[in-house]
């Protein structure tokens, strides 16, 4: 087993050098689980119950910033999507922000390897933070 970490940052804007993550966090959904779940998809399919639908209100703008850690097999490979969009991963330099509305933020995973990809004992992390 080795333990994942992911980090990304959900944004829609055109990347900029100059932009930084400033603002303050005014939300956190956090979903986890301790039970196994397992695939031997060669394609990218949702983790079971790894998904979080998180709210930019009315007249703001906002970062989510998703953060996926568990235990898996290492024939495990991971995304995180928002709205369906694949997630850059991204250390301290945001791109840009979100539009009010709800938003949906969900990690896939997939066989790469000869064995089955097996993940427990994770845990979905998404904080929205008001640009």
């Amino acid at each position: 087993m080795k333990a994942i970490v992911l980090l990304a940052v959900a944004m829609t804007l055109t990347p900029s050098a100059a932009t930084r993550l400033d603002g303050t966090q005014d939300h956190l959904w956090i979903v986890y689980r301790i039970d196994k779940s397992a695939t031997t998809s060669t394609t990218f399919v949702n983790l079971p119950g790894a998904n979080v639908m998180a709210d930019v209100p009315e007249g703001t703008s906002a970062f989510l910033l998703a953060r996926f850690v568990g235990n898996a097999s290492s024939d495990c490979d991971f995304r995180t999507l928002v709205d369906g969009t694949v997630l850059p991963f991204v250390e301290d330099q945001p791109s840009g922000i979100l539009g009010p509305g709800v938003h949906t933020v969900q990690v896939q995973f997939i066989l790469n390897g000869p064995n089955r990809c097996v993940i427990s004992n994770w845990s979905l992390r998404v904080e929205r933070v008001t640009a």
